[in-house]
């Protein structure tokens, strides 16, 4: 019996939790996203997002629809999402946008899938380099 919640007894909480919803999301063919709990000794709360699955089976995230719809004020197009861009060596796709961020709003996954974000600015620039790379590759 639990008196008092903590970081340990929360975890083990989630971990069932993340179960039950992870098979009640499988059966309706959507994505569970992240877990969030909020909690004090007496009361805990927890808040997770659903996400549809397109056929080609990309997850339509909170993230994805915020680059779509906002992109356009980071200089971005929303045609951008799913792009590639090169950066220190890498390969990057953009997957989405968190407007929380200020400094590093673009969301990206690197190509050995590690998730990493940018600066807008530093993403346009990628864009535009990759973009003129490829220009000058097919005037050849």
């Amino acid at each position: 019996m639990i008196n008092a919640f903590d970081r340990s007894n929360l975890g083990l909480i989630n971990e069932e939790i993340k179960t039950a919803l992870k098979a009640i999301a499988e059966k309706h063919g959507v994505k569970l996203g992240g877990i969030r709990i909020s909690f004090s000794p007496q009361n805990a709360g927890f808040r997770f997002d659903l996400s549809t699955v397109s056929e080609n089976g990309v997850v339509n995230d909170r993230y994805r629809q915020s680059f779509i719809a906002n992109a356009f004020q980071y200089g971005l197009e929303a045609s951008d999402l799913d792009k590639t861009f090169s950066y220190g060596g890498k390969t990057y796709t953009i997957t989405g946008l968190n407007t929380r961020r200020h400094s590093r709003p673009i969301i990206t996954k690197r190509s050995d899938g590690m998730g990493t974000v940018f600066p807008a600015a530093a993403v346009k620039t990628a864009l535009m380099l990759d973009r003129a790379k490829a220009t000058a590759t097919n005037a050849e």
